[in-house]
């Protein structure tokens, strides 16, 4: 069956349609292993929007690779607006992430992982990184630029490149994790 572009339009405003009002998976209580059920809130404005986004891609994608050439359906849908600096997601407080890097200091359960950890919460706080970009620096990404002691990540959010500098107590902490193991 060939799609017709009214089809095409009419199938994508459908599937915003289906991402506003479908309740979400959720699994069951006291169910069998993996058992879901279509019980939960619908999507947020953010699931609807990355879905579309991604669905948006793929026909762009067609686009490229066909020799017809493919008209992307989702260009006409109307996307949730997303406010770019807002996060649910509730942030530590200074007093939380001062009991967090003490307790990972002095008091974890595991002697040997101390340092480690302390070093990466320390340098997530103090650097303000995002805890992917940490887990991808290596040991040779730490370095010196006009003075300042700095980390060079190589992924960012967005595929950038940074230099972040690094404050005295936290290169202290870094350059003491390597050394005791």
């Amino acid at each position: 069956m060939r799609l017709t572009r009214s089809r095409t339009f009419g199938l994508a405003d459908t599937f915003r349609l289906h991402l506003e009002t479908a309740p979400t998976w959720v699994r069951v209580k006291g169910g069998a292993r993996g058992e879901l059920a279509r019980t939960g809130k619908p999507y947020s404005e953010a699931s609807r929007a990355n879905a579309l986004s991604a669905a948006s891609s793929f026909f762009t994608y067609l686009d490229k690779v066909s020799d017809e050439g493919v008209k992307n359906p989702f260009d006409a849908v109307q996307r949730p607006y997303i406010v770019p600096d807002y996060s649910p997601t509730p942030g530590y407080t200074e007093q939380e992430w001062a009991t967090l890097v003490v307790t990972a200091r002095d008091h974890h359960r595991v002697a040997a992982y101390r340092q480690r950890a302390y070093a990466l919460l320390l340098t997530l706080y103090t650097c303000c990184l995002r805890i992917d970009s940490l887990l991808n620096a290596r040991v040779e990404d730490l370095g010196y630029d006009e003075g300042d002691r700095v980390l060079h990540l190589e992924k960012m959010k967005g595929g950038g490149r940074k230099k972040k500098p690094i404050p005295p107590v936290t290169w202290d902490a870094l350059q003491d994790y390597p050394d005791g193991h």
